[in-house]
């Protein structure tokens, strides 16, 4: 299915599912908020993670516990609990103002460099798991050992890359 009509059906199921809600917030803003939403919960996180990430990405300010309830028109409670999974996923930072009693929650600056390390750390994880198959495996399973080795491989290659992205991504920019 061509990409326009992919979006096309996203934005029906958005604006349906907005409509379900009791208000059309056919904004830019409430729209990519919702599409955010589904393709959390299409890559097995849930809805609402999606959304809080998003409202606190577009964000111009910190935003409250509140505010995020006000702004996604859900509950405190389930934005309470969506803020713990996302400050454990290390997707949004809480942080506090002089002063002020409130916390605030934020999409940190280098989001993309942290989820991207979350990552790495995953992939190094399974290298380990692989070498340890590669070790344990009797040395007639030659497809497993193929394929772990294989996997070592190419989880190298990822971690060398990352690293010359990361070292030209903190160059500093015209």
């Amino acid at each position: 299915m061509p990409y326009g009509m992919i979006c096309l059906i996203h934005l029906r199921i958005i604006k349906q599912i907005l409509k379900q809600e009791g208000e059309l917030l056919d904004t830019p803003a409430s729209i990519l908020i919702e599409r955010f939403g589904i393709d959390f919960e299409q890559y097995g996180s849930t809805r609402s993670l999606g959304r809080v990430f998003a409202a606190l990405l577009i964000a111009e300010e910190p935003q409250t516990l509140n505010d995020l309830a006000s702004t996604l028109q859900v509950s405190k409670a389930t934005i309470s609990l969506t803020l713990r999974q996302a400050l454990q996923a290390e997707l949004v930072d809480k942080i506090s103002k002089p002063g002020d009693r409130r916390d605030y929650y934020v999409v940190p600056d280098d989001i993309w460099i942290r989820t991207t390390l979350s990552q790495l750390r995953l992939l190094t994880r399974w290298k380990t798991l692989a070498a340890h198959g590669i070790e344990d495996l009797p040395k007639t399973s030659a497809r497993a050992h193929m394929r772990l080795a294989k996997m070592i491989e190419f989880f190298d290659m990822v971690e060398s890359r990352f690293a010359d992205w990361e070292l030209e991504w903190d160059r500093p920019r015209d």
